[in-house]
């Protein structure tokens, strides 16, 4: 059966991830405030990344909805690990998921976690995304071609003024060449008109960073240089950047060219980078800078 994505096909996805990721958020929240017990995942990638039984039941309820949601859409999720059925590159589109994105901040007893998950077409773009906070009650979502929503109200990026606002992970102000490009690019911003000056913000979770482009009162950008084999996946950009799109805001990788989220290589993304910004004059300034800086790849 080939898979038409018309009109109705892309609302009943939607409201199948909807449900999805309100239902697993519900879950979430039965362990929030409880005593929460990592565990190392154990790829051999970054000791840091952990998993919690949270995690784990959040994708089982998922999986229950999405993974045979239809034979066209392959599956795609974080706790399956990185070498996981790469069945999706043989369908038109897949689910990518990430059941808890922001574990760190789950364990800490901290709010900024969300539940996101995304449809994505065979060649790489972000179709809709649902992004659900469960301890705010905020789900974000966003379609192709037809715009954004928080809860009910829906989002429209413009062209904002005032103070730029980067959302930025420690890791990217280290080592000394990072932290020379971000004074760089505070710099190069600072001359688009209408732009006061720049202001970073450490924040972990890549959903929680994306989804402030959208309700923040001013400009906002979110950037990460190449890192090779390491830093962001694809279950952790792919609804962020499909919702950011359909609110009109500015997405790429570090070179101005689409992201790739369905790579085949690996399931990692921060190998060109990325950029996620409120507009696409500060989007593009970005990508300019990471060009004239001649930051070493």
């Amino acid at each position: 059966m080939t898979l038409l994505l018309d009109t109705k096909t892309l609302t009943d996805c939607l409201y199948a991830a909807q449900a999805a990721a309100l239902r697993a958020g519900n879950r979430i929240m039965t362990f929030f405030g409880g005593v929460i017990e990592p565990m190392d995942k154990g790829y051999g990638y970054d000791k840091s990344d952990l998993v919690t039984k949270a995690d784990q039941e959040a994708q089982e309820i998922i999986e229950k909805i999405l993974i045979n949601y239809h034979p066209q859409i392959g599956f795609l999720a974080e706790e399956n690990g990185q070498d996981q059925n790469q069945g999706r590159f043989e369908k038109p589109y897949f689910w990518s998921v990430d059941p808890i994105d922001g574990t760190h901040a789950f364990v800490q007893q901290q709010n900024g976690f969300a539940v996101s998950i995304a449809l994505v077409a065979n060649n790489g773009e972000p179709i809709l995304g649902v992004c659900y906070f469960p301890a705010f009650e905020k789900l974000f979502y966003g379609i192709k071609n037809r715009g954004t929503w928080v809860n009910e109200s829906r989002v429209s990026l413009s062209n904002l003024q005032g103070d730029i606002k980067i959302l930025i992970s420690e890791a990217e102000t280290l080592p000394r060449e990072r932290n020379a490009f971000f004074h760089h690019l505070c710099d190069t911003l600072s001359h688009i008109s209408g732009i006061n000056k720049t202001k970073p913000e450490m924040i972990t979770a890549p959903v929680h960073k994306g989804c402030m482009i959208l309700t923040e009162e001013f400009p906002v950008l979110y950037y990460g240089v190449p890192r090779g084999e390491l830093g962001v996946s694809l279950w952790d950009l792919s609804a962020i950047a499909a919702i950011i799109q359909a609110a009109g805001g500015y997405v790429s990788d570090i070179f101005g060219k689409p992201l790739e989220l369905n790579r085949k290589a690996s399931t990692f993304i921060h190998h060109k980078g990325f950029v996620f910004a409120s507009s696409k004059e500060m989007g593009e300034a970005t990508v300019a800078a990471f060009q004239q800086f001649r930051f070493k790849v």
